[in-house]
C-alpha cells in the first residue's frame, strides 16, 4: 500500500487486496468498498473468493470494522477460518443486497458478531459511528462507554 500516512490509505490501494484469515489463509480479495455516503465512513469491505476474472465468483460484506491491516503480510486480516466465510450470507455479481435495508444489515453483522474476536477497543468515531445508527449491532458488543 502506498503510504500517504499511517492510517489513511487511497481505495485503489485498498480494492484488490488480499484478505487473510486466521493462520494467514487465503480467503479472496477486496472486491469492493461501501461507503455510508451521509458520514462517508467505510461500513463493508466487499470480498470476493472463487470464480476467474469475476465471473463465478461469491461475494461477501464484511464490516470494515472486522478488518484490520497485517504489514507483515500486505493484506487485511479477520479472524474467521476458511470454513467460517463460506457459511457467511454472500451474495452474486447479479444480485447484490440492499445495504441500507436494516434487516440485512442485522442479519450480515450477526453472522460477524458471533465469530469475531474483538481486536481491539473501539475508537470514538468508531463508536459515534454505531450511536448515531451506522450498524444495527457493534462488532465488538463487549466494550463499553
Amino acid at each position: 500500500m502506498e503510504n500517504l500516512s499511517n492510517n489513511i490509505v487511497r481505495t485503489a490501494d485498498v480494492i484488490g487486496k488480499k484478505i487473510i484469515g486466521i493462520n494467514q489463509e487465503a480467503l479472496g480479495k477486496v472486491e469492493e468498498l461501501v461507503l455510508d455516503k451521509q458520514n462517508g465512513m467505510v461500513r463493508y469491505a466487499v470480498l470476493a473468493r472463487g470464480g476467474f476474472m469475476g465471473i463465478g465468483s461469491e461475494f461477501y460484506a464484511i464490516p470494515w470494522a472486522a478488518l484490520e491491516y497485517c504489514i507483515d503480510n500486505n493484506a487485511f486480516k479477520i479472524n474467521i477460518s476458511k470454513d467460517d466465510i463460506e457459511k457467511a450470507p454472500g451474495f452474486n455479481k447479479e444480485s447484490w443486497p440492499d445495504f441500507a435495508d436494516e434487516s440485512w444489515d442485522k442479519s450480515n453483522n450477526d453472522f460477524y458478531n458471533h465469530l469475531i474476536v474483538p481486536k481491539s477497543p473501539m475508537s470514538k468515531e468508531q463508536k459515534d459511528f454505531i450511536s448515531e445508527g451506522g450498524n444495527s449491532q457493534p462488532l465488538n458488543k463487549d466494550i463499553q462507554s
